[in-house]
Order: structure tokens, then C-alpha cells, then sequence
């Protein structure tokens, strides 16, 4: 199995927002791929699962045609000057928080292909312009891609687009914010937000105009739960226990195909 470096993407693809913000692919000679769509840990939370989530990450270190991206929220983050009573939710402080996340990370840091910022996240970016998930990205050598964008992976060089986000609403419909970002965000095959704490599944069905032929296009909508089980903050604004784990992609490598395990272990 060989991943090739981040390429410049071609000038065929559709979409003014694609045509614009794609700047990487990835590319993995293997029959199939496994790609866990990594979110909301929120390490440091004193509801944080850990245990659940080493036992994604030793899957991710013994599967050889494991891969991931992380799509924020990977550390608590509570600070003084937003919510400063989260703090008290605290078991470390947001330093050490980062440190245990690569701690956690490391025996698999070339297997990290992307990192988003979350809310959590951007608390710290907010302040002081200092980003935890651009610094992950940084130490371990991964697309970097902010508040979220576009994606691609060839796997045996078939392409599949993914549209990567975290997510800010406040609404506990899990599907809201897909319907809400597949009008701008449609033209892929996976749209992954994250945010909601929440498993959730709608695949979207559209039609686009390729060399003056309809093509139906079919778009595979996800909220990708996390690991904090059930927060002082959710039980006082009545909002359901969190489902615990991530979604695992498998892509085929031998033809377009896309299997989802919800949760992924």
C-alpha cells in the first residue's frame, strides 16, 4: 500500500465553491479503504469516554488500511472568558489536553489525511489567533482545512469527494445543518459534520447536467456522534444523551462503492 502526497486537484472538476477551495488529494493504492471520521472527543470533559476512544485509535494503529480525519472538538477547551464555568468540567487544562490527543495519536500520525476546526477549538483561535487543529495538523503533516471544505481521496485511482465540516448550529435536529449545507456544499459523494454529538444517517439524491446528460448523483449525509456520554450543559437544555463512537467509512478501491458503519466499532 502506497499514499502519495497532496496533489493540485484538475481543472475538471464542477462547482464555482469546488473549483476554488480544493487544494488537496490524497491517493492510496488498496483495494479498500477504512476511514474513520474522527470528532468530538472532548478530551479533558469529565464525561469524556476515553476508554472508547483508545479503542478507535488502536483500531486505527493495527488496521493497516485504517485512515483518518479529524473533524474538531478534540480537546474541552474551556477557558475563562468563554463559559468560564465549564471550566470546573475540566479534569486537565486545554494544554495538556492537546498533548494527551497526540500522545494518543502518534503511533498513527501518517495516517491522519485532514484536520477541521471545531467550536471548542476556536474558542482558543477566537483570543488569540493560536489554533489547536491547524497545530495538529502542522505536527503531523496533514491537509489543514479550517472551519471545513472539500476533500478527495483515489483509492486504486477512483475518486471519492468528501465535503468535511464541524458544524456551529445549536438546533437538535441532526439533520438540519446537512439539508442546510448540501444546497452549498453538494457537489460530493460523503457530507460529514460533526458538532451535534449525534449518529445519524440521510443520503440525498440530485441531478446535474454533465456534457448535456442527466446524471443522477447520490450524496451520502452524516452526523458523526462523538465520545462525552451525557454533559452537565446537554441534560440542563434537554438535549438527548450523545451517541458515543464515530462513523467508519469503507471505500472501494475496486469499484465506486461506499459502506458506513454507524458506529464504527
Amino acid at each position: 500500500m502506497r499514499i502519495a502526497g497532496f496533489a493540485a486537484m484538475g481543472s475538471d472538476l464542477s462547482g464555482i465553491l469546488r473549483r476554488e477551495t480544493m487544494r488537496n488529494e490524497v491517493r492510496i493504492e488498496s483495494d479498500q479503504t477504512h476511514l474513520w471520521l474522527a470528532s468530538d472527543f472532548h478530551l479533558g470533559n469529565v464525561d469524556c469516554d476515553e476508554h472508547e476512544i483508545r479503542r478507535y485509535v488502536g483500531w486505527l494503529t493495527q488496521n493497516d488500511s485504517a485512515r483518518v480525519v479529524l473533524l474538531g472538538d478534540l480537546t474541552e477547551a474551556a477557558i475563562p472568558s468563554h463559559l468560564p464555568q465549564t471550566m470546573w468540567s475540566q479534569r486537565i487544562a486545554p494544554q495538556q489536553q492537546l498533548d494527551r490527543v497526540k500522545e494518543m495519536l502518534a503511533p498513527s500520525r501518517e495516517k491522519i489525511l485532514a484536520s477541521v476546526r471545531g467550536n471548542h477549538e476556536a474558542r482558543i483561535w477566537n483570543l488569540t489567533s493560536l489554533d489547536p487543529s491547524k497545530d495538529i495538523a502542522d505536527w503531523c503533516g496533514c491537509a489543514y482545512l479550517g472551519v471545513g471544505d472539500y476533500f478527495s481521496l483515489r483509492i486504486n485511482g477512483i475518486r471519492y469527494t468528501l465535503a468535511l465540516f464541524h458544524g456551529y448550529s445549536a438546533s437538535a435536529n441532526p439533520g438540519y445543518e446537512l439539508k442546510k449545507a448540501i444546497a452549498i456544499w453538494g457537489d460530493c459523494d460523503v457530507l460529514a459534520i460533526a458538532h451535534c454529538h449525534q449518529l445519524y444517517r440521510e443520503d440525498f439524491k440530485r441531478y446535474r447536467l454533465v456534457k448535456g446528460k442527466r446524471v443522477e448523483q447520490r450524496i451520502v449525509g452524516l452526523r458523526t456522534g462523538g465520545f462525552l456520554r451525557y454533559p452537565e450543559y446537554a441534560k440542563r437544555s434537554f438535549y438527548p444523551p450523545g451517541d458515543v463512537g464515530n462513523p467508519i467509512l469503507t471505500l472501494s478501491g475496486r469499484e465506486k462503492k461506499i459502506e458506513v458503519r454507524m458506529p464504527g466499532l
